[in-house]
């Protein structure tokens, strides 16, 4: 799921990122541009639109019970750690989104928050 928002990425370093709710997916990736969701939640990064922010930007409603998962990989397709910045886990945790998974270099990592 994560990894069709990679593939649409244009940035150097792709990112891709899919909440999963119930039967219902999200799909977003990362790219440069600002964003009155950054503004709005007090983003650092108010340039770089980060593929988890963009998870949020149109959601009005809390993601109880959801999963985030995020992908990334180097040009030659080996996998690449995806853990969500500080930020990016910050605004997961206030949605309340219950579980995180994330590329690491062999494989998958999983967090519950």
């Amino acid at each position: 799921m994560a990894k069709v928002g990679f593939e649409q990425s244009k940035e150097p370093i792709q990112v891709g990122a899919a909440l999963l709710e119930g039967g219902s997916i999200t799909i977003s990736f990362n790219e440069k541009k600002s964003s009155p969701a950054a503004k709005q939640n007090g983003y650092m990064f108010e340039n770089s639109l980060h593929a988890e922010l963009k998870l949020f930007a149109h959601r009005n409603t809390p993601a109880n019970k959801a999963t985030v998962y995020v992908y990334r990989a180097l040009k030659d397709g080996t996998l690449a750690i995806a853990r969500p910045c500080t930020d990016c886990m910050t605004l997961i945790k206030c949605w309340g989104v219950k579980r995180v998974v994330y590329t690491i270099q062999d494989g998958w990592q999983k967090e519950k928050i």
